[in-house]
């Protein structure tokens, strides 16, 4: 109708044209209301997991259809799971190409490992683009935690409340073991399967009734609630009531419960109990002579009862019936005793002999307890110990030091004694402990009981008795000791475990906790919060300090660098602490090591009246490490423009390569600054995916100066996200030659007995062709063949000598008094020579010395005086003989005369030591007196001297 109006109103041309504008309108209007999507997707399995450390994974986007312009895509996380869950560690945009319908980014991320139980969490990947939709996707987080169990305890314990009065608990709700909660928790109460109490009949509570909701406030450990009873008095006879109550935890898809007793309702007026008490039971066939008595507990009544005992098999024991009268006037009372003889038949042998009681007049609700005895079966040899009971306390989550662990228990038929250790070994986490077995008189049983011991603990629950734990060998008849047997071996045959609570040998059970729970290698220094938990609740009046260890499992002490003060307390008056002031520095290595290292933090181990702390364990992931090199791997100053090659390799062969590409980030330092290089290139370095290295290209140019600066580093580092970057070094190798020093003195010489002389040492700088940037430093000392101390000493103006010589100056002077030392050696002339060591910045330079003369004034000789002597024949004549220096050890002067027909001497030799040498010695000489007639005849002899020793050799 429309379409015949419009026809007839308007020329066609109009029409057509109307009807296009409107389909062209509505085509765009289409487009508008439909750009195109970008589909994000990663590969099949991806997953974050806790304690895994740091997660790479190509995230791929996928466009409907081509554009014309580049689309940049910028990534963003949500979802379940909180900013506290996960850490991005590099999330670089997507870019599709213009195009292109594809783009992909390499992203790095690590699930927190925060000592929390969450469950597994669901991580979203979302994106945006200018003018294109992003459709995200979801990656799930793995929690490597888990969930506690739930403790509930009361206080007062085990209380009974007689009916028609109340009472006032305090009810306590724990986690233990596993993790805490992130977010706070309500933990639900609600009645037990075997509550015994019914409400309101048997009373109520307040403020109200179960069921009841407590809050475990966020990332606490326990809560508590008070509550009141008033026990109701229904005027019924009732026995006693139990009242039980369940708590329980729903989170994740996980229930944690535990159900506990929270009272007991008695009666206001007790039942009357009749009991029957023998000083000694018949447990063997024959004749046992004992007394027995009858005893009467309950409300105090006028009455007195006859109380009659009797035997259910009269055929097997005699007698049949026996009677006993007791008064009801007081709460407790009980009859004469009375003496009895037990005749017990052959037949009776290992059965159980009862007699059942009844009382006169009859006591409405009064509860009768049979009287019985085992009677022991005849003993035998060939009875075996083949197995065993075990019994182990499960009341309580935690035991602590003194508490009932287990008892074992073996039947023996008859009271026996233990052949062999009388022990069983049970092992708990700690190690390998006894415990000790006994046996009874009137019991045919062997008990082992174990309690916990300072220093033992076992943390899963569980206690071994591994094969043959029974050490004990055999038994021994108590009342036939010829009769013996044997235990079977090994006992227990195979392995066998038992659940056990929580097991801290100490007088309080302590837990630690540590988040974060892992750490990536080469991440730097990370701040850890650490939690302490008396998981009893014996919280005291007094702060209680924790000293804190850390101990290696399978890490090593290079690994890691911890900081802070190494401890954690818990107020007085809590049951909890915690402390954020230790931080750790795992070090990052290129080693290949286990994917995951552990080490420990440990607090005290239960000594006497000390708590036991469960440590906890905290883990450090291994990194593959990537190691820089270049090549070559050193560039001179002079060398213009010079092509380097940078290579990432992973740093060691065992490593993995990666499915993706991983880029290096260049950094460039060093002693070499921006002034005395330029570099082209070298911002980064990749590796490609499955490949073991990379490779880029650098050109460097040298400034070519004339400064004297020596060789100079450039240090070539990196970072990539989580992983450890070894840097590399480039060696900028300096051209300019550095110029030698020449030392100069202005005293060529120096006299023995001259006295002290003073002397100016200069330092001359040569060849000024380079430009010094530093001050030259000479470091002077003295040589030659003079020796300081003993021919000279010397005293220089500045100590330590050294001469300075600035970068502007070619020269510099240090002076020194030098002093001779006079002795009487003759030792030649000696030289004194100025040396040192000279150095520019790291460079050394040539010293070249100077020297100086130390002249001797000593002369090596014998002296004699006088030195002629005239003498008649016949007489005597004397002169005196000592040496010029000092020898160096004892000197022997031989004398002789040239012509003894002539003269002699009266000494052969003479001697002389370092101390009398210059000690005149008297040599007598004596004219010979000859018979020839020789008057007017002067005749000459003389008398030799040699020496010998004490370096006088020759003379």
């Amino acid at each position: 109708m429309f379409g015949f109006f419009g026809w007839a109103v308007a020329p066609a041309g109009h029409f057509c044209a109307f009807l296009l504008a409107g389909a062209l309108l509505l085509h765009n209007s289409a487009l508008a209301q439909q750009p195109p999507t970008a589909t994000l997707t990663v590969p099949a399995a991806t997953e974050l997991a806790e304690g895994e450390g740091n997660t790479t994974f190509t995230v791929t986007a996928t466009l409907d259809s081509t554009r014309t312009e580049e689309t940049v895509i910028k990534l963003s996380f949500g979802g379940a799971a909180k900013s506290t869950d996960y850490k991005v560690v590099s999330a670089p945009d997507i870019t599709v190409a213009a195009g292109s319908m594809t783009g992909t980014a390499n992203l790095t991320l690590a699930a927190v490992d925060d000592n929390y139980f969450e469950g597994a969490e669901t991580l979203s990947i979302n994106g945006a683009a200018s003018g294109v939709e992003v459709t995200g996707l979801d990656i799930s987080i793995a929690d490597n935690n888990t969930a506690p169990e739930l403790d509930v305890s009361t206080t007062p314990s085990n209380i009974s409340i007689e009916e028609g009065q109340s009472a006032d608990i305090l009810i306590t709700v724990r986690l233990v073991g596993g993790s805490r909660f992130e977010e706070s928790q309500k933990a639900g109460f609600y009645w037990a399967s075997d509550n015994a109490i019914d409400l309101p009949g048997d009373g109520t509570f307040t403020p109200n009734n179960p069921p009841w909701t407590l809050t475990i406030p966020q990332g606490a450990a326990s809560a508590s609630m008070r509550v009141s009873f008033n026990a109701r008095e229904d005027n019924r006879r009732e026995s006693l009531e139990p009242a039980k109550l369940a708590a329980g935890i729903d989170f994740a898809g996980t229930t944690i419960s535990g159900s506990f007793h929270i009272f007991t309702i008695r009666e206001a007026n007790p039942i009357e109990f009749f009991t029957l008490r023998c000083n000694a039971t018949p447990q063997h066939p024959g004749t046992t002579s004992t007394s027995c008595y009858a005893i009467r507990t309950g409300p105090a009544v006028a009455r007195t009862y006859t109380v009659t005992m009797t035997a259910e098999r009269s055929d097997l024991v005699k007698p049949k019936v026996i009677s006993f009268s007791v008064s009801g006037t007081s709460a407790t009372s009980r009859s004469d005793a009375q003496d009895v003889e037990f005749v017990v038949d052959e037949r009776a042998a290992g059965k159980i002999l009862t007699w059942n009681l009844s009382i006169k007049p009859e006591a409405e609700d009064a509860i009768l307890r049979p009287f019985s005895t085992r009677i022991w079966p005849q003993a035998s040899k060939k009875f075996e110990i083949s197995d065993f009971s075990v019994s182990t306390n499960l009341t309580r989550r935690i035991l602590t030091r003194g508490s009932n662990l287990a008892q074992i228990t073996f039947s023996t038929r008859r009271p026996v004694k233990i052949l062999g250790p009388p022990r069983i070994e049970i092992v708990l986490d700690s190690g390998v402990v006894s415990a000790p077995c006994s046996t009874f008189h009137t019991a045919a049983l062997i008990a082992c009981r174990y309690h916990v011991q300072e220093g033992d603990y076992d943390f899963d629950g569980q206690i071994e008795l591994r094969a043959g734990a029974v050490k004990f060998t055999g038994w021994q008849d108590r009342h036939d000791p010829k009769i013996s047997g044997k235990v079977k071996s090994p006992l227990p045959a195979a392995d066998k475990t038992y659940e056990v609570p929580l097991i801290y040998g100490g007088d309080r059970a302590i837990d630690l906790g540590v988040s974060p729970q892992s750490l990536q290698e080469g991440t730097g220094e990370q701040q850890l919060t650490i939690t302490a938990q008396d998981l009893v609740g014996m919280a005291t009046d007094r702060d209680l300090v924790i000293p804190l260890t850390f101990t290696d499992i399978t890490t090593s002490p290079d690994d890691y660098i911890v900081s802070g003060t190494l401890s954690v307390t818990i107020p007085k008056g809590k049951v909890e602490g915690q402390t954020t002031s230790v931080s750790i520095t795992p070090r990052g290595d290129l080693l290949k090591e286990d994917r995951v290292e552990r080490l420990r933090i440990d607090g005290t181990r239960g000594a006497m009246m000390t708590p036991f702390v469960r440590g906890a364990e905290l883990s450090i992931l291994d990194s593959a490490g990537i190691a820089l090199s270049v090549s070559p791997a050193e560039v001179s100053e002079n060398g213009g423009a010079q092509e380097l090659m940078v290579t990432a390799e992973w740093g060691d062969k065992l490593d993995s390569v990666l499915p993706t590409d991983t880029k290096v980030d260049l950094s460039w330092g060093g002693t070499a600054g921006a002034g005395d290089y330029s570099r082209a290139g070298g911002g980064a370095v990749t590796i490609p995916a499955n490949s073991r290295s990379g490779t880029t290209k650098v050109t460097i140019t040298p400034a070519d100066d004339k400064l004297l600066e020596g060789d100079e580093t450039i240090l070539i580092g990196g970072s990539a996200p989580g992983r450890t970057v070894s840097e590399t070094e480039l060696k900028l190798t300096d051209d300019e030659i550095a110029p030698d020093v020449t030392l100069a003195v202005d005293r060529n010489s120096l006299n023995e007995g001259g006295g002290s002389g003073l002397l100016q040492v200069s330092a001359t700088i040569g060849d000024e062709t380079v430009v010094r940037t530093e001050t030259a430093t000479v470091t002077l000392d003295l040589g030659g063949t003079a020796a300081e101390g003993t021919d000279y000493s010397v005293h220089w103006a500045r100590d330590p000598p050294v001469i300075s010589i600035s970068a502007d100056a070619t020269s510099g002077t240090i002076t020194l008094t030098v002093t001779p030392v006079d002795d009487n050696l003759a030792e030649d002339d000696e030289t004194i020579v100025v040396q040192g060591a000279a150095t520019i910045g790291s460079r050394n330079l040539v010293v070249k010395v100077a020297t100086v003369t130390l002249k001797d004034d000593d002369i090596l000789g014998v002296n004699v005086s006088p030195k002629a002597l005239t003498i008649a024949e016949g007489e005597k004549g004397e002169y005196e003989v000592w040496l010029g220096t000092q020898p160096t050890g004892e000197v022997t002067v031989s004398l002789s005369s040239s012509d003894a027909s002539t003269a002699t001497v009266n000494a052969a030799a003479l001697k002389f030591s370092t101390s009398n040498w210059g000690t005149k010695q008297m040599v007598e000489v004596t004219g010979v007196d000859d018979d020839r007639n020789n008057d007017n005849d002067q005749r000459t002899a003389q008398v030799r001297h040699k020496a010998s020793g004490g370096d006088y050799e020759g003379v």
